[in-house]
């Protein structure tokens, strides 16, 4: 990352230490005092070092001591010493080398300065890039493992690609409401996109023999799907007890465990009810559900988008949360939107 100042603002910087040099030396020709008001000279040659660096700054403390030698040489009268002419230039030669010294060390500090600042942002720059890969590298995983229980079920779709999006839209559309605002973060939508994938993890123990059933399943196989919440959620608890502090494994093992829940409480596997079970599968609920009906299996027919919308909105405070109801009415377009754009392939 280059943090050099451009050019605009280098010639301004110029051209305002230029500025002050011109008003002192005008000023000067007021001042009775002249060999005091030299020290004034040193207020542009420290702005010069604290701005454009060592060279430029001795340039400009060569500057002023070229004008303060023009006005000595022309009226020597008028810069009164108590002692001989010779103390004169002796204190000027002094005043000269000081003006350098300092101009040259303020500037040479200010470069110092900046070469630190840049090898700091270079630092955070690298260290920006290193998560970026990782982030990328862990949505990949997460993404890897959802795949993993999606092949071993009847889902072999654009199902966990399409989740994650519906998630995302209920979630921003929700953190617009009072009562989520300070609920509802980035940070939260971001973790809930990528776990939300993970909510049928669960399905990997379950046995082929019913989870890719063509038919409908018996009540006892009903039963034994049914346990693929409590060992998703179980698994997912495990990983996340080896992270110190929240993690999206929280809304991961949320989701994993509650997403059968029903708002009304007839829901599985704990019949949590209302509020007591996590936003988190509440939103994904609904998603989930968009995402089944919407979709052709080999034991069932794609549903409408109409059709689908009006049977969640029958379900609204009975099957689902009625503020992520509201949420998907404001946005349905967009539902319709993801469903075209990320379709099943043929």
């Amino acid at each position: 990352m280059n943090s050099k100042p451009s050019t605009p603002v280098v010639k301004f910087e110029i051209m305002s230490v230029l500025a002050i040099i011109l008003a002192i030396s005008l000023f000067a020709s007021f001042i009775d005092q002249k060999v005091t008001f030299l020290n004034f000279y040193f207020l542009p040659v420290i702005i010069a070092g604290t701005m454009l660096g060592a060279r430029r700054t001795v340039f400009f403390a060569l500057l002023c001591i070229l004008l303060v030698a023009l006005l000595v040489t022309t009226s020597p009268e008028d810069f009164d010493m108590p002692h001989s002419e010779t103390s004169l230039y002796t204190y000027l030669v002094a005043w000269s080398g000081f003006l350098i010294l300092s101009g040259y060390v303020v500037g040479k500090q200010r470069e110092k300065l900046q070469t630190e600042v840049s090898q700091t942002q270079q630092i955070y720059s690298q260290l920006a890039e290193s998560n970026q890969s990782f982030e990328e590298a862990r949505a990949a995983a997460i993404l890897g493992l959802a795949k993993l229980a999606e092949y071993r079920d009847n889902e072999t779709g654009a199902h966990i690609e399409r989740m994650r999006e519906y998630v995302k839209i209920l979630a921003r559309e929700l953190s617009n409401h009072p009562k989520y605002q300070s609920y509802i973060t980035n940070s939260y939508i971001d973790d809930l996109y990528e776990s939300s994938i993970l909510h049928d993890i669960g399905k990997v123990a379950v046995p082929d023999k019913i989870l890719r059933k063509p038919g409908k399943l018996n009540m006892l196989e009903f039963e034994v799907i049914k346990t693929h919440t409590t060992l998703g959620g179980d698994a997912l608890k495990e990983v996340e007890a080896e992270v110190k502090g929240q993690s999206f494994l929280t809304i991961a093992k949320e989701i994993a465990y509650f997403h059968h829940e029903k708002w009304d409480g007839s829901g599985y596997p704990k019949g949590l009810k209302g509020p007591e079970i996590p936003l988190s599968a509440r939103i994904t609920a609904l998603a989930d559900f968009f995402d089944a009906v919407t979709s052709r299996r080999i034991y069932k027919a794609a549903i409408s988008l109409e059709r689908t919308k009006q049977l969640i909105i029958d379900g609204r405070g009975r099957h689902f949360d009625p503020d992520v109801v509201d949420a998907f009415l404001m946005r349905v377009s967009e539902f319709s939107e993801v469903r075209e754009r990320i379709a099943d392939p043929h």
